[in-house]
Parts: C-alpha cells; sequence; structure tokens
C-alpha cells in the first residue's frame, strides 16, 4: 500500500511538473481504486492496489480521439515507469526491486 499511495501523491504533483494534468475523477475513490482524468482529452485512468501488484486501466473518452490509443498508453506507461522509480528511491527500498507493467486499454 506504501507504494500505491506514494504513486498516487506523485500523479498528482506531476501536474505542476509536466503539461500532462492528473486531476482524481468524480466517482468514489476507495482505498485500492483510484481514478484519474487526465490530458485535456479528459481519458480516465484507473490504478487498482493488488495483494502483489498494481493494476492499471486506461478508458480513452468516446468522441474526441485526438491521440491514438496506443501512444496514450505508452505515455501513461512512461509517466508510471518514472513514479515507480522515483517512489521506491524515496521510500529506500534496502532490497532491489522490480517492476513490470501490463494493463488493458479499453476505447
Amino acid at each position: 500500500v506504501g507504494v500505491y499511495c506514494c504513486l498516487v501523491v506523485y500523479l498528482l504533483s506531476l501536474s505542476q511538473q509536466t503539461q500532462l494534468k492528473w486531476e482524481l475523477d468524480n466517482p468514489p475513490h476507495c482505498r485500492n481504486k483510484i481514478s484519474f482524468i487526465v490530458g485535456k482529452q479528459c481519458d480516465r485512468v484507473t490504478i487498482l492496489s493488488r495483494a502483489t501488484y498494481i493494476e492499471v486501466w486506461v478508458d480513452q473518452t468516446p468522441g474526441l480521439k485526438a491521440v491514438p490509443l496506443k501512444s496514450l498508453c505508452q505515455h501513461i506507461r512512461t509517466i508510471l515507469n518514472q513514479g515507480i522509480n522515483a517512489v521506491t528511491q524515496t521510500l529506500h527500498y534496502s532490497y532491489n526491486s522490480r517492476h513490470y507493467f501490463g494493463f488493458p486499454c479499453c476505447s
């Protein structure tokens, strides 16, 4: 949960550093599921904390496909990779941790 919570804070603070804005979405948030509205096209990214991994869902807004879905997913994967690296370094993990991404993209 520590990495997950820190990743959420990282993504929210990222809006001040880059052009891609991450804002909390309106649906009710659970402690293990948070949705964001990302970018100008208002695409939705949902991050779920599972027992041994973090699951990511990307849902592109219908009718506003200015950015191809593949490019959007690659961009989000890059940001999440940077976030996970920053968070694990900040938490001072005493062992080498690895992370891999696999998330479905819905259109």
